[in-house]
C-alpha cells in the first residue's frame, strides 16, 4: 500500500502516537491527535497529513519521497542480510585469537622458564577465542534462524 492512505476510519480511529505516555498532536492541525509518526521527521500526523506505507507513515507532499527511500534501503538490506549469515568474516576475531595463543602457548612451552608470562598469554588467549568461537557460532545461528520465512 505504498503511497496511499490508510483510511479515515478503522485503523485511524484506533491508533495514536505516543510520547512520554501522552498522545501527540498533528504538527498541521494542532487541535487533532496524531495517528502517528512520520518516519523521516518524526512529527505527529493526522489521517489528512498522513501517507501510509507498508512499513510506516510519511508526511504528505513533504517527507514521502525520503521514506519511500528508506523503505527501500531496508528492504533492500533485509534481502541482503542472509549472504552475510554464511561470511567467514565472523571467525576472523576467533581465528586470530586462537592462532596467536597457539603461537605465544609454544613459543613459552618450548623456552626456558624465563619466557612463563608468554605461555600463560597463550592461555590467556585461547581462552578468549574459545569465546569468541561460541559468541561467533551463536551469532550465525541467530541469524540463519532470523533469516527463514
Amino acid at each position: 500500500m505504498v503511497g496511499g492512505a490508510l483510511g479515515a476510519g478503522g485503523l485511524w480511529a484506533r491508533v495514536g502516537a505516543r510520547a512520554g505516555g501522552e498522545f501527540v498532536n498533528c504538527f498541521q492541525h494542532q487541535d487533532r491527535v496524531s495517528v502517528g509518526l512520520c518516519k523521516s521527521c518524526q512529527r505527529g500526523l493526522c489521517p489528512d497529513c498522513a501517507v501510509g506505507f507498508e512499513d510506516g507513515l510519511a508526511c504528505r507532499g513533504r517527507c514521502e519521497e525520503r521514506v519511500a527511500a528508506l523503505s527501500a534501503l531496508i528492504e533492500r538490506n533485509v534481502r541482503v542480510s542472509p549472504v552475510a549469515v554464511g561470511a567467514p568474516s565472523l571467525f576472523v576475531v576467533p581465528v586470530l585469537f586462537l592462532s596467536m595463543g597457539l603461537i605465544f602457548l609454544v613459543f613459552g612451552l618450548s623456552s626456558d622458564s624465563r619466557f612463563t608470562f608468554a605461555w600463560i598469554l597463550g592461555l590467556v588467549l585461547l581462552g578468549c577465542g574459545g569465546i569468541y568461537w561460541a559468541i561467533a557460532n551463536r551469532t550465525r545461528a541467530a541469524l540463519r534462524g532470523s533469516s527463514r520465512p
